[in-house]
Formats: structure tokens, sequence, C-alpha cells
């Protein structure tokens, strides 16, 4: 089984206590999309020591010229800088700040939907 610890150890206390939020949920899934975006691990090795990928990419994800450093190279040129910037916000709406500023799923999906409805439209 899987699962991610939060900054502030939040998931950890709750999963020991057996009483998972929501809020959980959205941090988890923020993991995943950033480790999809990246293609690197939750944890990895980044110069010579372990480290939370959510703490290495978070200078990269909210400046437009530096997304694509955190961007997985294999996908390059699959997407636009506008697109990885809309993803990226979702990730650090999911991703940082204390649980309770955390979005539920509901709003995640429904940011989703709408990425992928003007991605639909575009000509």
């Amino acid at each position: 089984m899987r699962f991610y610890i939060t900054p502030d150890g939040t998931f950890h206390r709750l999963f020991c206590e057996g009483s998972l939020t929501k809020k959980c949920d959205a941090y988890s899934f923020g993991v995943v999309l950033l480790e999809i975006m990246s293609g690197k691990p939750a944890h990895y090795v980044y110069k010579a020591y372990e480290e939370r990928l959510a703490e290495w990419a978070k200078p990269f994800l909210i400046d437009i010229n530096k997304i694509s450093q955190v961007m997985d190279s294999q996908i390059e040129g699959q997407y636009s800088l506008l697109e990885a910037m809309k993803v990226a916000r979702i990730v650090i709406q999911c991703v940082y700040g204390g649980s309770q500023f955390r979005p539920n799923m509901d709003k995640v999906v429904r940011s989703l939907e709408q990425l992928q409805d003007s991605n639909d439209t575009v000509v």
C-alpha cells in the first residue's frame, strides 16, 4: 500500500488513528498528479540526497518560465505551457498549505474536467 505523509505529518497521524478525511485524498491525488507530470517518484534522490517530490517541484510549479523543468522529458512537445500551468495549479491546491485549504475531490475533478473541455475546443 502506498500512502503519503503531508509536510506537517497530518496524513500519518490521521492514518494511524484510522480517521482519514477527504482532504487526505486531495493531497494524495496531488502527489500522484505530480508524479505523472514529472515522471519521478514521490521520494527520489536528487543531487545526492533524498527529497520529497512535492518540495522539490514547488518553485517550478509557480513559474511559467520554470514549469518545463518539472515536466517529464518523455512528454515534451505534447502539451502547452498554459496546459502545464493549469495542471500545476491543481497540484498546488492539493499539495501545498494546510489541509483546511485543500479542495475536496469533487472540486479537483471539476477542475480537471474543465481543463479537458477547454483542450477539446482548441482548433
